[in-house]
């Protein structure tokens, strides 16, 4: 392409291109109400971690992982991290319905994670845990690619509701173990 200056040169021209293009588009009709609806789902998310129910927070979550799942895959790396996250999700699931049960907790889960680098100080770093820590890495991987704000405050929101949802896990861990306090 004789004439046309460096391949550097192309490079810059076309990276400007594609900004003023996505510029524009942030400015339409549509994304406003893009905005205004990432805008209600952190509300949403927001009171989903306030009532401070576990479950609830995990249900949440793997709603939002079901969506992704089907609206935004888009290469065979995201398609396998979402779906490592809805199988841990569901193992997740299992074991909070397990840690309400405090004979089966101690039978199936505390028993089996004796040895100290399944656990975290007294408690079990079980399915659910890992889950959590996970998700936390997962949410925060993303956080630091390219997005709106609004994209970016849906995932701070999902990543403050993982934190919640751990704390209040190990809370539950605690509980069926016979564990005061909030010590690990």
């Amino acid at each position: 392409m004789a004439g046309t200056g460096s391949t550097a040169d192309d490079v810059y021209r076309w990276v400007v291109l594609a900004a003023s293009a996505v510029r524009f588009a942030r400015e339409t009709p549509a994304a406003d109400a893009a905005r205004r609806a990432q805008q209600q789902l952190v509300a949403e998310l927001e009171k989903v971690r306030e009532r401070g129910d576990v479950g609830e927070i995990v249900a949440a979550e793997r709603d939002v992982l079901v969506h992704e799942s089907k609206e935004f895959v888009n290469d065979d790396a995201m398609r396998a991290s979402l779906g490592n996250a809805l199988v841990e999700i569901e193992d997740a699931a299992v074991m909070l319905r397990c840690v309400r049960d405090p004979k089966r907790y101690m039978r199936e889960v505390d028993a089996t994670h004796r040895h100290r680098k399944h656990r975290d100080g007294v408690l079990p770093r079980d399915d659910a845990r890992m889950f959590f820590a996970a998700q936390n890495r997962r949410l925060g991987d993303l956080r630091k690619a390219r997005g709106t704000d609004e994209e970016k405050e849906v995932l701070r929101a999902r990543q403050r509701n993982i934190l919640r949802a751990e704390r209040l896990y190990k809370a539950l861990q605690r509980g069926a173990l016979g564990i005061e306090g909030r010590g690990r």
